[in-house]
């Protein structure tokens, strides 16, 4: 399978990489391969790629209110955004001060 790690290093080829692991992924886990839950990997995937990218798991919950223009960026534009949060003042402060409670999240969501 593949990690954001691994994608940080060209965001470009990411949606070709994605999509060909995707049926992978669900054949292994035993899930059934329908749109929703090939979308919602996908997302996810790309919320994971962007937070590994600005260097902060918290950077995903700022995403929340804007997830629908999120998902219109194009991979190749990742790091383009990644770098514009990381100098928006506010958005480092934000994603520094939930990142507790994020985390704690991420512990929950790891344990199931």
């Amino acid at each position: 399978m593949f990690q954001a790690q691994e994608l940080c290093k060209d965001p470009g080829n990411c949606k070709k990489v994605i999509n060909g692991n995707i049926a992978k992924f669900l054949t292994v886990r035993g899930l059934p391969s329908i749109e929703c839950v090939e979308k919602g990997i996908r997302h996810g995937t790309k919320l994971l790629l962007l937070a590994e990218l600005v260097g902060t798991p918290g950077t995903c919950a700022v995403l929340f209110f804007v997830f629908g223009k999120f998902r219109e960026v194009k991979y190749a534009d990742m790091r383009q955004l990644a770098q514009s949060l990381r100098t928006h003042s506010w958005i480092p402060d934000l994603v520094r001060e939930i990142n507790p409670w994020f985390r704690d999240c991420w512990a929950v969501y790891d344990g199931v």
